[in-house]
């Protein structure tokens, strides 16, 4: 059992208490601006949109139907994040659909865990200059920025504070303490996020690493695995629930070249987080996923070299059992979920590193410690330094932030990207449509088609963007290309009739909207189209019967009982036909 030993004489309370708000200060301090952004890119369908948000839910409905996760049908069979919408419905019952409610929790969870990197670098034996330097680094590094600023992102400090939490707190010793750490926080850091299946390698570190860490050495190996092991039997079971929920263990087919290719550019990964993390000059919220045949010869020689660094760092330290050694080691087991050897839609994001990175924080701030043990009369030196580099962290935090102050700020950064992902420009279409731009909207869908000529969505939506401009038959084009590539799409369909109803052409808009009812009987926008045919033949009741059909489908439409109304008067105002 490890010995948390004396308590610390007041003097060293208040000294720890100063460091505690000096890294507080600067976690707010990096991310305060963004109190005043508003929802931007998935937050409508995690939120906004979301019913199981916006009106209270049974609590267990959030952990066993995963169409609770948003109301984008798309997501819910892959993402699974009972804990953060369920923080989400929280929220929104307190405050409403307030941006800077949300915004406000996901600062303070980041305050949060920069303040648990602090406490868990000192429970590692870490100094506080270094456990304050590891602290500091943490709260203003840019790569948390898409964690912070996007409030979509709070599955990641939400797990991280779960996470870092039971580490100090297993870390303390002690069979409840124990106890609460591994049934308590682990199950709480696996429903923010499967990312924590970590958690329990982690905790059978801080077992049997014993140099640095006071106490160890007393218990035998097997009793320090023993909480650790039912850790693991606990992860074990959270992957079974959430592959019955889901209903898939990944979000796509588990093949074996997807596995051949994921382990072939597992160095490619790992160095790219580490060089955001070490180098945070070109980050980005969208990339596109790395291959070896589009390195350049500077990323291979990179490539081979941060790898190689990394495992030696975490070798080397795993024999010395130094605090750097479990701060490199913590990262790299924390970047194994994330090295896409099970299919996933997003290869490489910042907020993937935000664990991980309270390690590599650990690791830095214990260098930090022994550079200013040795330097002497010198040390003054390496707390400049250290200054000056979380300065400048903090500054390049700050502008970083300007990427995420409104939908079309985030998505035209994503298009300067490198590698550019071809998604940037679907997400700079939707948004401009969003705010009804349509000649940008046209222009980022006309790009997308560059890169995947018959990608049925983005036709489809560049259809409905040529009929907001006028352009009728460029509509027609772009729908009956997306039905030759899918003729089950009931939104070409109705495109495709719409198009013709822009050219009084109401005869032949009747079919193609038809079609689009027989594929999806609930489409509400074609059952109105049709009736805006059918009234433009004269057909007023089977028009009147349309609209019906479309305010039933779509209790929110604007003018269906209008229109509905319209032709019911028509209808009896029209003679019988002779």
């Amino acid at each position: 059992m490890m010995d948390p030993g004396p308590a610390p004489p007041r003097a060293s309370r208040l000294r720890l208490a100063l460091l505690a708000a000096f890294v507080g200060a600067l976690a707010l301090a990096a991310y305060v601006q963004t109190l005043a952004y508003p929802f931007v890119w998935d937050d409508y369908v995690f939120i906004v949109k979301n019913e199981a948000v916006t009106r209270s839910r049974p609590v267990g409905e959030y952990f066993t139907d995963s169409a609770t996760l948003s109301s984008k049908e798309d997501y819910q069979d892959k993402i699974y994040r009972p804990a953060r919408t369920l923080l989400f419905a929280g929220i929104h019952a307190i405050a409403g659909p307030s941006p800077s409610a949300f915004r406000a929790v996901a600062i303070l969870l980041h305050v949060a865990c920069s303040l648990l990197v602090l406490l868990v670098c000192l429970r590692l034996g870490l100094r506080p200059i270094g456990a304050s330097v590891a602290g500091a680094l943490f709260a203003v590094h840019p790569a948390h920025c898409e964690v912070v600023a996007w409030i979509s992102s709070m599955a990641d400090p939400l797990m991280t504070f779960f996470a870092l939490a039971g580490i100090a707190v297993y870390l303390r010793g002690g069979a409840i303490r124990k106890a609460l750490a591994v049934l308590v926080a682990l199950p709480l850091a696996l429903f923010s996020k499967e990312t924590a299946v970590v958690l329990p390698v982690l905790y059978a570190l801080c077992g049997l690493w014993p140099r640095g860490i006071r106490g160890q050495g007393v218990a035998s190996p097997w009793r320090r695995l023993a909480w650790p092991a039912l850790g693991a039997a606990i992860a074990v079971g959270y992957v079974l629930w959430r592959a019955a929920v889901l209903g898939a263990w990944g979000q796509g087919a588990i093949t074996a070249p997807q596995l051949g290719r994921a382990l072939r550019e597992i160095p490619l990964v790992i160095s790219e987080y580490l060089g955001m993390s070490l180098w945070p000059a070109n980050l980005c919220s969208l990339r596109a996923a790395l291959s070896w045949s589009d390195a350049s010869a500077l990323r291979l020689v990179c490539t081979v070299g941060a790898t190689a660094c990394l495992a030696a760092g975490v070798v080397v330290g795993a024999k010395r059992r130094s605090q750097l050694g479990f701060g490199l080691l913590w990262f790299a087991l924390g970047l194994v979920p994330v090295l896409n050897l099970l299919p996933v839609v997003v290869q490489l994001a910042e907020r993937f590193v935000y664990f991980p990175s309270a390690g590599l924080a650990l690791a830095l701030g214990a260098l930090v410690d022994a550079l200013h043990a040795r330097l002497g009369a010198r040390a003054p030196y390496a707390v400049m330094v250290s200054g000056l580099a979380v300065a400048s962290l903090l500054g390049l935090t700050v502008a970083r932030n300007l990427s995420w102050r409104d939908d079309m700020t985030v998505a035209t950064s994503q298009t300067e990207c490198e590698p550019p992902d071809p998604n940037a420009y679907w997400n700079v279409g939707t948004a401009a449509a969003r705010h009804r731009d349509w000649p940008v909207a046209r222009a980022a869908f006309e790009t997308l088609l560059t890169f995947d000529e018959r990608r049925t969505k983005t036709l489809d939506n560049l259809a409905y963007v040529y009929l907001q401009l006028e352009l009728p038959d460029l509509a027609e084009t772009a729908s009956r290309r997306s039905i030759a590539v899918d003729p089950r799409d009931s939104s070409a369909w109705n495109n495709l009739g719409t198009s013709m109803i822009h050219r009084q052409l109401y005869a032949q808009a009747i079919e193609p909207l038809e079609t689009a009812l027989e594929i999806d009987p609930g489409h509400a926008n074609a059952a109105r189209n049709l009736g805006i045919a059918r009234f433009g033949l004269g057909r007023y009741r089977e028009a009147a019967a349309s609209f019906e059909r479309a305010a039933k489908a779509n209790p929110d439409c604007a003018d269906c009982r209008s229109w509905s109304e319209r032709a019911r008067a028509a209808a009896n105002s029209t003679p019988p036909p002779q």
